[in-house]
């Protein structure tokens, strides 16, 4: 697709003659819609019918530990809706977190939290990438990325760094 952008670009330039980019009507029409954007996506089913858990992050998309937990819920294909919390840092004059979730977690409203489905909507919110790699790992053990047993002991098992 992006080769087909260029080429509609390229052929607007031709040899001997002074180049002239198309009007925009025409580069919009060759581009076509823009490419959802993850960060922005609210749920990912990943082909399922509903979410499995709602994935608690921070609103900016700035927490490692988020992002850790969302790139384990992208490769493992689990279905999540999102919610942001802001970061206390970040937070404007007057802003405040989400009271549900604060509700869930206490005042703090630290994130990563993942809440898993239960019979009855969705549990109580998991905490700290170690714990929600664990449970991940108990409810989705044949999802859940193999990699090497050292790396992962390290990683997510809170042995240390890596």
């Amino acid at each position: 697709m992006r080769l087909a952008r260029c080429a509609t670009f390229l052929a607007a330039a031709r040899p001997g003659h002074a180049f002239a980019l198309p009007p925009w009507s025409q580069i919009r029409a060759a581009a076509g819609p823009p490419a959802d954007r993850l960060f922005e996506a609210r749920q990912r089913l990943f082909g399922g019918g509903a979410p499995e858990v709602i994935f608690w992050r921070d609103s900016a998309g700035w927490c490692p530990f988020c992002e850790i937990t969302w790139l384990v819920l992208e490769e493992m294909e689990v279905p999540y809706e999102v919610k942001t919390v802001p970061l206390r840092r970040y937070m404007l004059e007057g802003e405040t977190k989400d009271a549900e979730y604060t509700r869930l977690v206490g005042p703090e409203g630290v994130v990563p939290g993942v809440q898993f489905r239960a019979a009855s909507g969705f549990g109580p919110a998991v905490q700290s990438v170690e714990r929600i790699c664990d449970e991940l790992r108990r409810r989705y053990p044949e999802r859940y990325p193999a990699g090497s047993d050292a790396v992962r002991a390290r990683a997510c098992e809170g042995k240390a760094s890596v």
